[in-house]
């Protein structure tokens, strides 16, 4: 699988950490015009912005946080940036399927999500491609 770094933000984290897509027409739904989003990569607010069909997510407009994340993109490069976004998403597909979310034991190399199939741990790394 090859990560491409996507055009705009359309993923959040939801008052309860909960994975939120606004491709999805629920989630889209449920949360457009609505406060409590936050962005996976930067824990800023995110506000949902539908032009012509095109969703994302962006930050407040009236603060420079939006600046300050770019540039924070462009130093850490877009690997590190995403890497939350992609944990996030094992994690909510995880749970949707019926997986628990473990936390890694201490003292050992550090996996990025572990879980749990039967009486076998499964532990996911994301590293640079």
């Amino acid at each position: 699988m090859v990560w491409e770094e996507p055009k705009n933000i359309v993923v959040a984290r939801g008052p309860q950490g909960e994975f939120i897509n606004i491709l999805d027409d629920l989630d889209f739904t449920k949360w457009h015009r609505r406060e409590g989003l936050k962005f996976i990569n930067c824990v800023h607010d995110a506000h949902i912005v539908d032009r012509s069909g095109t969703r994302f997510l962006r930050h407040n407009p009236k603060t420079d946080e939006g600046e300050r994340c770019a540039q924070e993109r462009a130093r850490r490069g877009p690997v590190a940036f995403f890497k939350p976004v992609l944990t996030a998403w094992i994690k909510s597909f995880l749970k949707t399927n019926g997986f628990p979310v473990l936390s890694p034991p201490r003292g050992t190399p550090r996996a990025d999500v572990m879980t749990r199939s039967g009486t076998r741990k499964i532990a996911i790394r994301l590293g640079e491609c």
